[in-house]
């Protein structure tokens, strides 16, 4: 009798131990799997370009500024979807980042290195390290934001990577006495400003804000 209660006994220590053991091992596993993504992600190279040489940049955070956030979203359009028209997806996505800021007026010596010329720079820098105004994702167009005009100009640029997404957005304005006529087009007299800003967001999933995106 004492027999059969020691080998139930042994029997049921086994199971506790083997069970432990699993449980241990799937735990292991899976805090492996999670540290190799994270790792994965945080080895990602975006191949950001070096902010242009020559100016004393400010840094800032962009976070829950609601004044600035118009300046700083991502477009989403649903165009490849098969829904009809009333039920695609179209709206923005403001992702926080950082912001880097510099003022000159015309007496500052780089001057005249601002505005379009630094524009082209970073455009060739982006684009030839994957940025775009544009790009598909599954359903959807994902468009940096974009405008222009008579005192300065906004260029967004978008690029996804292990499903995370960022947005460039290098933008510039002219401040001044902007004189116009009938024999010349406006131009802007001096003493005049530029003010210049680069905004990097931080990378985020866009499962967080499209949940039933197709890739």
């Amino acid at each position: 009798m004492n027999g059969e209660k020691g080998s139930v006994h042994k029997v049921f220590l086994f199971l506790v131990v083997f069970l432990l053991l699993a449980f241990g091992l799937f735990y292991f596993l899976g805090r492996k799997n999670n540290n190799s993504e994270n790792n994965q992600q945080l080895q990602i190279d975006w191949e950001i370009p070096e902010l242009p040489e020559g100016f004393n940049w400010t840094e800032s955070y962009v976070e829950k500024s609601e004044s600035e956030k118009s300046n700083f979203v991502v477009f989403v359009e649903e165009r490849y979807s098969n829904k009809d028209i009333k039920d695609m997806f179209n709206g923005k996505i403001f992702l926080p980042g950082k912001i880097y800021k510099v003022s000159l007026t015309d007496k500052d010596s780089s001057y005249n290195s601002t505005g379009h010329e630094i524009e082209v720079a970073l455009r060739n820098a982006l684009e030839s390290t994957g940025w775009a105004w544009s790009t598909r994702y599954g359903d959807y167009l994902i468009s940096g934001v974009s405008s222009s005009g008579l005192q300065g100009n906004t260029s967004g640029y978008v690029k996804i990577e292990q499903g995370l997404l960022r947005t460039y957005i290098y933008s510039y304005v002219y401040d001044g006495n902007w004189v116009s006529s009938q024999n010349e087009p406006p131009h802007l007299e001096c003493p005049c400003t530029v003010n210049m800003s680069i905004f990097v967001s931080d990378s985020s999933p866009i499962a967080d804000y499209l949940p039933a995106i197709q890739q």
